[in-house]
């Protein structure tokens, strides 16, 4: 904690003293310029020994984070836990799993890029679940409406026709307003279960656009986006918040499970990828090799370059990162 304490005074005194850049100027600047002075100043300061591009310092702020991208996008790490989970429905809103950010990550994208990235779908992500209603909620909820507006209707009239009434104690000891206030909660909780049946939008478009934010491209899902199998699968990516906070705390009991049936049986995979990924960079150390674009050593057959599978980014990754990172 105190090191990372000392990190952190350290590079706000960087950015102010060498980069001219204090809190506030921070907040309005996009990342391309705060790498961009640095690259203007580094000759002068002469903060490395080898002169360092945009595409070197980000390499080197993602070195970690680099290679769990591609231990992920190659299958190498299983965590997990099976499907006996539970859908925890309507209970609060929806976020990105930990496990889909690892998989929808690009390489050398910086975190707070990422983020905007992922929370420009979660408007296509809610629109596209909301087409799936859930019927057992919908309902009860059309139920617990005819119900409570029959009740807060009548109530209303009587009001209406003689206000004294509503302020008759009955019961045990609860005014018709309290009543009135009651059912009338009770109807607008019931309208939130109702399905939604003046939405109507295209689910390929839908979808679609999600792909095009998330970068994770599954074929069922570009082939059939309107299926409930592709739906669960989207679900299992982007789940309630209750989830992942359940599992969070459950993580804590489950990890020895992880490290000692799961992680013990890819332990020889992981040091074979940590020997046939990896490669040196003067004035920048080891990284990953998907990470430094070599589309001679990595690139994709789909793409016209001639390499063995193995050594392939899955779903053209390296490739859609190269492109993001350039834009």
């Amino acid at each position: 904690m105190s090191f990372d304490i000392q990190e952190m005074i350290k590079m706000s005194k960087f950015y102010n003293q060498v980069l001219g850049i204090d809190a506030n100027q921070l907040l309005c600047l996009e990342w391309h310029e705060v790498t961009n002075k640095f690259i203007e100043l580094q000759e002068e300061y002469e903060f490395t020994f080898h002169q360092m591009n945009a595409h070197d310092i980000a390499n080197r702020i993602m070195r970690k984070e680099n290679y769990f991208i591609a231990l992920y996008n190659k299958d190498i790490i299983d965590i997990k836990l099976g499907e006996n989970h539970k859908n925890f429905e309507n209970l609060s809103a929806r976020n990105y799993t930990e496990y889909s950010k690892m998989r929808f990550r690009d390489f050398n994208e910086m975190d707070h890029l990422f983020q905007r990235r992922l929370n420009e779908s979660i408007p296509f992500a809610e629109l596209y679940l909301s087409q799936f209603p859930n019927l057992l909620f919908d309902a009860i909820g059309r139920f617990l409406v005819f119900v409570s507006g029959t009740v807060t209707v009548t109530l209303a009239l009587v009001g209406l026709a003689k206000e004294e009434i509503l302020f008759l104690e009955i019961g045990s000891g609860r005014s018709l307003v309290w009543y009135l206030g009651v059912f009338g909660a009770i109807l607008a909780v019931s309208r939130c279960l109702m399905a939604n049946e003046t939405l109507l939008v295209d689910t390929k478009e839908l979808m679609s656009n999600i792909i095009d934010k998330i970068h994770f491209i599954p074929s069922s899902w570009k082939r059939n986006p309107g299926s409930y199998k592709v739906k669960k699968e989207f679900e299992r990516l982007y789940s309630y918040r209750i989830q992942s906070l359940i599992y969070e705390v459950v993580g804590v009991l489950v990890v020895p499970y992880i490290l000692y049936f799961k992680m013990s049986k890819c332990s020889s995979e992981i040091i074979d990828f940590f020997r046939e990924f990896s490669v040196h960079i003067q004035g920048i150390g080891r990284v990953c090799s998907f990470a430094v674009f070599d589309f001679k050593r990595h690139g994709n057959s789909i793409y016209g370059h001639k390499v063995d599978k193995v050594m392939q980014s899955n779903d053209g990754k390296m490739e859609a990162s190269f492109l993001n990172f350039k834009v």
